[in-house]
């Protein structure tokens, strides 16, 4: 090792792009996943269709060549030895069960998700030992002499070190992995807001799909009871787990939920000079939820956020609203009415008293505080047809053109 070198200056660690990724391969395998989904289905069912019109001509055949009934619920046929093997062939071959396309499409997709998952996990743990290399623990992991021959600077054997552990880690169980979070990176996970019994079940579905075909164990069973998981399945050693479209769906939102939450918790924690970058992160990606109608995202970031320590009141505002909206275009419009009885509308800034408005329905109000808020430019008039807090609004055949007017 080149002690000269082991001076030079470390690059600085960014976090922000290690979640980055996480997004990123959490929508491009949900586009990937929605986009072939009708493709395959129709697939298997012209299969299906195909393989059903070729059984009939066989059936046909046979029938008429001895149609003779013992009873009315019974059909003899004759059948050719090459009709008979012709038949057991399309037999064989229906896409049923594992086989069919669908069922390939989201066994896969969903192993290919939880891998993003424990991507994440190893970004963060190797961030933060990158970030604060004093935090490694030499009695954990050690180097041999070949490594140290293979390093050329101290920061080679740290990033060396560091990759060891995560690999380390990642072979360990979930409950081994929050446990670790907790003890040496000083984030208390009982306190995060991640539904880890959600993140239990998909991971140990991917643990028996992944290392016995999906087929139910004793090891399987015992690790969902041990978790007190409730799952839809026959808990019964033997019985095959599908991965349906459903709850493939399902569990990429858990996931995504979970590692935005888990990482911004994180970054919060480590970086707290960044906090505005974090609220800038974080709300995008609300309203990116809210935008594409993705409310239970939505939901469990806003109520994420409304109790994280932001830059300022304003951001505190705008995180209610966000979560309130969650809420209100999931028509659970009582907790909607119970979260703005807290608002003092009399102190709010006025672009928060027309959301609060907008909010609830009340039409009237909103247009008579319109003009006052296109006059001060609190809003950008193609915000009005952007933002997903106008949505029910749009739908007023008058709105368009009502905004239009104020803005001339």
């Amino acid at each position: 090792m080149n002690k000269s070198n082991s001076r030079r200056k470390r690059k600085k660690e960014n976090i922000e792009s290690k979640y980055y990724n996480f997004k990123s391969n959490i929508n491009g395998l949900k586009e990937f996943a929605k986009s072939l989904s009708s493709v395959v289905s129709k697939k298997d069912e012209d299969n299906i269709k195909i393989i059903s019109r070729q059984m009939d001509s066989i059936f046909k055949k046979g029938q008429a060549r001895h149609s003779k009934k013992r009873n009315k619920n019974e059909i003899n046929l004759i059948l050719t030895s090459s009709e008979f093997k012709k038949l057991i062939q399309l037999i064989e071959s229906q896409p049923i069960g594992d086989s069919s396309h669908s069922a390939i499409l989201f066994k896969s997709s969903f192993v290919i998700l939880v891998s993003y998952f424990d991507y994440l996990i190893a970004d963060i743990i190797r961030h933060y030992h990158k970030s604060f290399p004093d935090s490694l623990n030499s009695k954990d992991i050690t180097l041999s002499l070949t490594d140290l021959k293979i390093c050329k600077t101290i920061n080679d054997a740290t990033e060396m070190l560091v990759n060891k552990k995560v690999e380390n880690l990642l072979y360990r169980s979930l409950d081994d992995q929050l446990e670790y979070f907790t003890n040496y990176l000083k984030i208390n996970m009982n306190e995060i807001e991640i539904k880890w019994e959600n993140i239990h079940e998909i991971k140990e579905k991917r643990n028996i799909i992944v290392h016995n075909n999906g087929i139910v164990n004793n090891k399987y069973i015992s690790n969902i009871r041990r978790h007190k998981l409730i799952t839809n399945e026959d808990l019964k050693e033997g019985t095959k787990i599908d991965i349906t479209s459903d709850f493939f769906f399902n569990s990429l939102e858990e996931i995504f939920i979970g590692g935005t939450i888990l990482m911004q918790s994180c970054w919060r924690k480590w970086h707290k000079k960044q906090v505005e970058q974090q609220d800038a992160d974080l709300n995008t990606v609300m309203i990116d939820a809210l935008a594409n109608e993705e409310w239970k995202i939505a939901e469990m970031l806003g109520r994420y956020a409304m109790n994280c320590e932001v830059s300022d009141e304003r951001m505190k505002m705008v995180n209610f609203v966000n979560y309130v909206q969650a809420l209100k275009w999931q028509g659970r419009e009582d907790e909607v009415e119970e979260q703005l009885q807290s608002w003092d509308i009399s102190s709010l800034d006025p672009v928060f008293t027309m959301a609060y408005y907008v909010l609830k329905s009340d039409k009237q109000q909103f247009y008579n505080i319109l003009p006052s808020i296109v006059k001060s430019k609190g809003i950008k008039k193609d915000e009005f047809f952007d933002w997903p807090l106008f949505r029910e609004f749009r739908k007023i055949t008058t709105f368009r053109n009502r905004i239009n007017n104020l803005y001339k």
